[in-house]
């Protein structure tokens, strides 16, 4: 059949026409000449004709990638498709198209949203997917991709985690160690295997350790050495202030009346801020709470909120252990048979619980069972602040154990008060030491802005009229005494300029220790007396009848040295009859005990001022060429100011050690009145006179360095501070040997070093277990002792420790 009759045919056949054009779903090409069926066809005329109309007519078939709908081609001959789409899509190489998710050949990893090239060529492809491969220079693991080995310059950024000296995990990058120990090794940075870890940083562990004020310390780990002052604010509060300090310094004693009272008890007749003295009540609160139930709380507490009513409590509440020793929780309590203690941290404990953890055995006779019968006297350790056992949350506002927090919290005052000027004793010593240093580099510097040689006055000037002191601090040569060479000793304006600008940086320390002397004026234990005395006195007023009673209560606080007014408190004189044992034990029972915390600073700081004057004096007669005579009798007397007062408060180290400068001043005093003799007194230097003199002084010295070794004070000293001052009696000994053999009619200069060197006092430790001797001196008992061991007061020698941590009776 010719092409002309099967046209004809088709178009003829108008009801197959129909179904073919009906039936298709998505669409259909249509092949042939559209001209020609609209000329030969009724029926395709008009179906060419809105084919044309909407621009459905062409040339030729096109066709689209499937993968590339932007790839199109007309298809004109058969053989185009070989060309132009050989696989059915395109002939591009690099084929963007999504195909989906495929598996990589090799490590079996999928690789997501594949594009067509990818997938052609996914024996070629890199796998990235990161996998964990072991290191080369250590035993850890790191996501590597899959595709690259591992490389010798990969740092792993696991913890080190291998066990410091401390005892702790190193936290530290693993390779920040690596780095750091093979340094230490013969290969050094060509290390190609595993590098054995050495070495490392400090460590990062937190120390954690509850300091004495309740808070942890927060800084990183420091073993072997003492735990950094505290850097949170305080926590000392009670119901009528609280503390806005930094937690180091020591705080006010609150002076307000301690409203601690009930009708079984009675009322505390202390200050807030004062150990209490009356017993425990241990009756039950009969007060309703705003409920409506029964309050299930102690006689004399402030009734809790209704959150831990028996009643009403949550089940948080509910949940809470409160009775330790039986492990029972809030709502397995028989509340109607123990009375609850609420913390301010809201955990809440029963009252055998809390007596048995505040430790009220120590601070009253009697028993948890039977009730407290009278106090005892408190304990002599120097207590850390009580805290929670749940949360650590320090103790505080609760009025049965106000003897006890008031205790620990004036005994922490202490500690804060020694560890504060102690601190800034060590710095102050440590300056003092490079300023002297600087001062020797610099003398020619000052010699040359001085007058001249012959210019100088040969004498100092002996007495000056209105001579400045120091109203708070008489027995201490003001600072402003140093400063004014030209008054005393008859130097010009420019060559006062000179001195001071030359002894400036030594005088601004000279000021620093003396405020911290005028500090010890009033420490803690001595605001805490204050504020007791004013309250018993004016409860003595209100109740002249009682006057017998007022004197009774008085005997439990302590008479001060030095009151804070400069005189004696009121009615303090009736008490002058009262043995001291008997006043002792008083203090002790009311816990404003005589502590020689102030004592001790003080010393310390004197000790410093004398060091300071011994260089400033030194300097001095490196200009003048003579001795002030001045300033002899006036180190004496500073000296025998810290004999006396260290043999008041019962520091033995303090009183060795003026000893000793006693004698090192007697031999330098002999030193100077043979170097430079006085021609006003013939008959005293004549030469028989003379050596006669020499030797009854020299021999006066020997017995005296005889009698500090031979005394017990000396012997029972610890051995580092004994070995210190046998040097330095060794050394007065070989000098006073020397003077006394020295011929004073020879013309032979007499060559005694001089006995300036500025030694310091004690050295204070502060980790451990703090304690007060029975002569009130801090002490301290390292951690591994403890007071099961007896131990001694390095200042007085009295035992300290033993049994069940209390002091040796």
């Amino acid at each position: 059949m010719t092409g002309h009759n099967r046209l004809m045919t088709v178009t003829v056949a108008i009801p197959r026409s129909n179904v073919l054009l009906s039936r298709a779903r998505k669409g259909m090409y249509l092949i042939g000449n559209s001209d020609l069926m609209a000329m030969k066809s009724k029926m395709w005329a008009p179906v060419i004709s809105i084919l044309h109309e909407r621009n459905q007519v062409g040339f030729g078939m096109p066709i689209v990638c499937n993968n590339h709908p932007d790839y199109k081609n007309i298809i004109v001959e058969p053989d185009q498709f070989e060309k132009v789409s050989p696989d059915g899509g395109c002939n591009k190489n690099y084929c963007e198209f999504l195909v989906g998710d495929i598996i990589l050949p090799g490590c079996g990893h999928e690789l997501k949203n594949t594009k067509c090239w990818q997938d052609r060529a996914k024996d070629s492809i890199k796998c990235k997917t990161k996998v964990p491969k072991k290191l080369l220079h250590c035993e850890h693991y790191k996501n590597i991709y899959c595709s690259e080995p591992v490389s010798t310059n990969e740092k792993c950024i696991e913890k080190c985690r291998k066990q410091l000296e401390c005892g702790h995990e190193c936290l530290s990058d693993c390779g920040k160690c690596q780095n750091i120990s093979k340094q230490e090794t013969e290969e050094g940075t060509n290390i190609i295997g595993l590098i054995e870890r050495t070495q490392h940083g400090k460590c990062q562990t937190a120390c954690g350790k509850f300091l004495f004020c309740g808070h942890r310390c927060k800084s990183h780990c420091h073993k072997g050495k003492e735990c950094p002052p505290c850097k949170d604010n305080c926590t000392v509060i009670c119901e009528h202030t609280s503390c806005n300090k930094r937690c180091l310094e020591p705080c006010a004693v609150c002076a307000e009346n301690c409203s601690w009272e009930c009708e079984h008890q009675g009322r505390c007749e202390l200050s807030c801020g004062v150990p209490c003295y009356r017993l425990p009540c241990n009756e039950r609160c009969n007060k309703i709470l705003e409920c409506g139930h029964n309050c299930a709380g102690v006689c004399g507490e402030i009734c809790p909120s209704k959150d831990f009513c028996v009643d009403c409590a949550s089940e948080e509440v509910k949940n809470q252990v409160s009775d330790i020793n039986s492990k029972s929780t809030f709502s397995e309590t028989d509340w109607n048979e123990k009375k609850m203690i609420v913390l301010t941290c809201k955990h809440v404990y029963t009252m055998e619980t809390m007596d048995m953890l505040m430790e009220m055995k120590n601070y009253y006779e009697g028993s948890i069972e039977e009730g407290w019968t009278s106090v005892k006297i408190l304990p002599a350790l120097l207590m850390n602040t009580k805290t929670c056992p749940t949360c650590g949350t320090p103790i505080k506002n609760v009025k049965r154990y106000g003897r006890i927090i008031n205790k620990y919290t004036l005994d922490m005052q202490n500690k804060k008060f020694l560890l504060k000027y102690d601190s800034k004793l060590k710095e102050i010593i440590m300056q003092i030491i490079t300023f002297r240093d600087e001062m020797i580099v610099r003398r020619n510097e000052l010699k040359d802005a001085l007058p001249k040689q012959e210019t100088r006055p040969m004498k100092v000037v002996l007495e000056v009229r209105n001579k400045a002191v120091n109203k708070k601090l008489p027995e201490i040569i003001p600072h402003a005494y140093f400063e004014s060479i030209g008054m005393y000793h008859g130097f010009d304006r420019k060559s006062k300029k000179a001195w001071v600008a030359h002894v400036n940086k030594l005088l601004v320390n000279y000021q620093k220790l003396v405020l911290i002397a005028e500090a010890t004026k009033f420490p803690p234990h001595k605001k805490a007396f204050d504020v007791a005395a004013s309250n018993l006195y004016r409860d003595k007023l209100e109740n002249e009848d009682s006057y017998d009673y007022f004197v009774e209560k008085l005997l439990n606080l302590p008479i001060l040295d030095d009151y804070a007014s400069g005189s004696s408190p009121p009615v303090m004189n009736t008490l002058s009859s009262i043995s001291s044992e008997t006043f002792q034990e008083m203090l002790s029972r009311v816990g404003i005990s005589i502590a020689k915390v102030d004592r001790r600073i003080y010393l310390d700081a004197f000790f410093e001022i004398v060091n300071i004057q011994k260089i400033l004096h030194r300097e001095i007669l490196f200009i003048i060429q003579e001795l002030s005579k001045e300033s002899i009798p006036t180190a004496s007397i500073i000296e025998n100011t810290i004999r006396e007062i260290a043999e008041s408060t019962h520091y033995s180290r303090h009183l060795l050690l003026v000893n000793v400068e006693i004698l090192e001043f007697d031999l330098k005093l002999l030193t100077y009145k043979l170097r430079f003799p006085s021609n006003e007194s013939t008959d005293f230097y004549d030469t028989k006179a003379l050596q006669e003199r020499i030797t009854e002084k020299c021999e006066d010295i020997k017995k005296r360095i005889i009698n500090i070794i031979e005394s017990q004070r000396y012997k029972n000293t610890e051995e580092e501070f004994k070995n210190d001052i046998h040097s330095r009696l060794v050394n007065l000994l070989e000098n006073c040997n020397e003077i006394e053999n020295w011929d004073v009619n020879t013309t032979d200069t007499l060559n005694i070093e001089e006995i300036l060197e500025t030694h310091q006092a004690i050295k204070t430790k502060r980790s451990g277990h703090w304690y007060e001797c029975p002569n009130g001196h801090p002490c301290m008992i390292e951690d591994y002792d403890g007071a099961m061991q007896m131990n001694k007061c390095s200042d007085c020698n009295e035992q300290i420790g033993g049994e069940s941590h209390q002091l040796t009776e």
